[in-house]
């Protein structure tokens, strides 16, 4: 028998000779300006920066000076020539197949539908009747271009979005107008009332659009539609916009008629927004987040409804007088009512039902307050007047108590179910 030779173990470098090198990365590929200027193509965006500077630099926007009519309308009409030839450069790269330059084509026409130059409200500074009139062409004018951009997104016209944004657009060309032939009959003069009726306008757009667009996924894509990177982003961007440019010509009808801005003037916006909230969806993750919104937004209204307001915001109605937060409480009660329908929780009610109650109480915080001390006092004479106070008033109490606790005694056992009938077994039989 031969030995075999047994082989030796291995041998393993020390850890302090072998080092792990890592692998060398790669140097990333150098991206020349003229590829990044091709891939993102700035001028798109310059080009619109450019035509916006040159509309506050020719209309004075930074004092708010009137300007010649003539001029006012020259601007008008080249800023509606550059958005067709924007639309129609737009449409012809969709046709092309380049998505990237078409949407952002898209999108900047969103920014200039909606009057971020402010045009339109300039307008009415010159003359009321000539704005009304430049204002309908415009209109009609918009929602041509709002067909159009539909149509290049690929988004059906029978769309309710298509609806809600043509609202949205006729709301925002009307309100400057109104605001304008009010202060012309008040030598210039806007009340705060009306400014106030301008934001209700903004607050019930929340709930049109509800009731029209609901719970429409904008995230669906249907076999005729483009891909959703287009007509989801168009969408959003249209159904966005006309509101913040909305929220803007309000707040600067502070600025330009010199009406001091109130706190509660944002209190329309939230009643609406917490209608919106609450039908924003039906999924279950999302529950309680609606739920806690549509308790809250009305709550934090009627706080901002509560500052103090000018008398020249309280006007009478029949027996009443009507004021911010009166109104407020009223539609925030309307708000909960819808929350309890809706949602179905008791929170819902007892809020509603104190909405009404302090509602009926008082025009303001310090009606509500005296109101209410006077009922108090009144509830109290009240019951002092029925406490018994001899023997055989307490006697006359306790048999009435009596024929009560037997009412309810009998509603109860009536309510309750009753018990399944058991046959008795005779043990004797047989």
């Amino acid at each position: 028998m031969t030995d075999q030779p047994v082989p030796a173990p291995p041998e393993f470098p020390s850890p302090e000779v072998s080092e792990v090198v890592p692998p060398a990365r790669p140097n990333p590929p150098r991206v020349s300006l003229s590829k990044l200027i091709v891939d993102y193509n700035p001028f798109y965006l310059l080009s619109a920066a450019c035509m916006l500077f040159g509309i506050f630099a020719l209309n004075d926007s930074l004092d708010w000076s009137p300007i010649p009519l003539k001029k006012l309308l020259t601007m008008i009409v080249t800023l509606n020539v550059y958005e067709l030839a924007v639309i129609g450069l737009a449409v012809f790269l969709l046709k092309r197949n380049i998505r990237r330059d078409a949407l952002l084509l898209l999108i900047v026409e969103a920014f200039f539908l909606v009057d971020v130059g402010f045009l339109n409200m300039e307008i009415f500074t010159v003359s009321a009747k000539v704005g009304l009139l430049v204002n309908a062409f415009v209109l009609a004018a918009a929602v041509f271009k709002v067909a159009l951009v539909f149509r290049a997104a690929r988004i059906p016209l029978a769309d309710p979005r298509f609806v809600f944004v043509t609202m949205q657009l006729a709301i925002l060309f009307a309100v400057p107008g109104i605001f304008a032939i009010i202060a012309q009959h008040r030598n210039d003069f806007l009340p705060p009332l009306a400014v106030l009726g301008g934001w209700w306008l903004a607050g019930v757009l929340p709930v049109a659009y509800t009731m029209t667009v609901g719970t429409v996924d904008i995230f669906r894509r249907s076999p005729t539609q483009a891909p959703a990177a287009i007509s989801t982003i168009v969408s959003r961007v249209l159904l966005v916009l006309p509101m913040l440019s909305l929220i803007a010509h309000l707040c600067l009808a502070n600025w330009v008629y010199k009406v001091t801005f109130h706190p509660l003037n944002f209190a329309p916006l939230l009643l609406g927004c917490a209608v919106m909230i609450g039908h924003a969806d039906q999924h279950i993750a999302t529950l309680a987040w609606r739920m806690r919104m549509q308790l809250v937004l009305p709550f934090v209204a009627i706080a901002l409804s509560s500052i103090r307001f000018p008398r020249d915001m309280i006007f009478p109605f029949m027996s009443f007088d009507v004021s911010p937060l009166r109104v407020a409480l009223v539609v925030a009660g309307i708000v909960y009512l819808d929350g309890l329908y809706l949602h179905r929780h008791a929170y819902f009610a007892w809020a509603a039902g104190l909405c009404f109650a302090f509602a009926g109480m008082g025009h303001s915080v310090a009606s509500i307050n005296d109101n209410s001390v006077r009922m108090a006092r009144s509830s109290a004479d009240v019951f002092d007047r029925l406490a018994p106070k001899t023997l055989a008033e307490w006697g006359m109490l306790s048999i009435v108590a009596s024929f009560v606790l037997l009412g309810l005694g009998a509603i109860i056992s009536l309510l309750k179910r009753p018990a399944p009938v058991v046959e008795e077994v005779n043990s004797d039989a047989g």
